[in-house]
């Protein structure tokens, strides 16, 4: 299987900037980084061009559902631009989707980026349309707001090497571990662990069959135990050829001691049952307040994992 890259993509020059959950304006830090993190990328060359509600606030959202969503469409019928990109995370881009017509998304070419809460958005294009889209760190505010040279290098190289070249490097760091021997050939598929699990059961739950899952999380070690026994009873790991699980080592646990909430081997391996079935990495450079790699969805991937690891996007 091959994959085709945006049309929009390769040596992009205009960023569309549109607030898909939370809004940013609501406090004078996160707006001075949302500042930060235009100019950052105005220093690269792009133009930067803020959809209408971009800066507004509505309850703990930007804007109404519908709102946001037409902000999407306006940035995606907007000639100019080439690349789309949240100004924040939030907790209720899920109230976008009735709205968006993902189909339009995949047609216009444009490269559609996303992360955390609104990294559905991605998700559901890539898998309804088949159309490439892509995950990182990629908001404005605590992503670009916060690369200055030296924090966040990784992940500012991997965007700019992606939006200028339309090329991936996932060659992995030396934090990326194995969890689970073996090889594994798929799409790349994935996103917030908690978002992709709340589309179980709506229109919008991908096909997970020979798919390699990649996912990420900011909540608590224990919610993030019962996210994945929910994809486990869903059938997920029956389905899958691999999986790639981010930065597990910084997740907090405030309600259990650290201790007492069961380990990724223990739970994967042993109670969900997935000891001998497909490779399993973790510690990659996804998530939240650390590096990320660029992960094109839709492209397909070949995964090695012996005693090191080795993940390789093939176009």
């Amino acid at each position: 299987m091959t994959s085709k890259l945006p049309a929009r993509l390769n040596n992009a020059k205009t960023i569309g900037i549109y607030s898909p959950s939370g809004a940013f304006c609501d406090s004078a830090e996160k707006t001075g980084l949302f500042r930060k993190g235009c100019e950052r990328l105005e220093s690269h060359g792009f133009t930067v061009r803020d959809s209408k509600h971009c800066g507004g606030i509505w309850w703990n959202a930007s804007a109404h559902p519908q709102e946001r969503a037409s902000d999407l469409a306006d940035l995606v019928a907007d000639g100019d631009i080439d690349v789309i990109i949240p100004s924040i995370g939030g907790h209720v881009a899920h109230q976008m989707l009735p709205y968006v017509d993902f189909g339009r998304i995949a047609e216009s070419g444009k490269a559609l980026f996303g992360f955390s809460d609104n990294a559905i958005l991605p998700l559901i294009t890539t898998a309804q349309t088949g159309a490439v889209t892509f995950h990182t760190l990629c908001d404005v505010t605590f992503g670009f707001g916060r690369c200055d040279g030296t924090n966040y290098s990784l992940t500012e190289a991997g965007f700019l090497s992606a939006t200028r070249n339309g090329t991936f490097d996932l060659s992995c760091s030396k934090m990326w571990k194995p969890l689970q021997g073996g090889r594994a050939s798929g799409v790349l598929l994935g996103g917030n662990l908690k978002g992709l699990t709340m589309l179980a059961g709506t229109p919008w739950w991908p096909d997970w069959k020979g798919k390699i899952l990649f996912w990420e999380s900011a909540d608590p070690r224990h919610a993030v135990v019962q996210h994945l026994v929910h994809l486990a009873n869903m059938g997920v790991f029956d389905e899958i050829a691999g999986m790639i699980i981010g930065r597990f080592s910084t997740l907090k646990e405030s309600f259990y001691k650290p201790d007492q909430v069961v380990p990724p081997d223990v739970l994967l391996l042993d109670v969900l049952g997935l000891r001998g079935r497909f490779p399993i990495v973790i510690e990659a450079d996804i998530g939240h307040d650390v590096e990320n790699v660029t992960i094109p969805l839709g492209c397909v991937a070949d995964l090695a994992v012996t005693d090191v690891v080795d993940c390789k996007v093939r176009l």
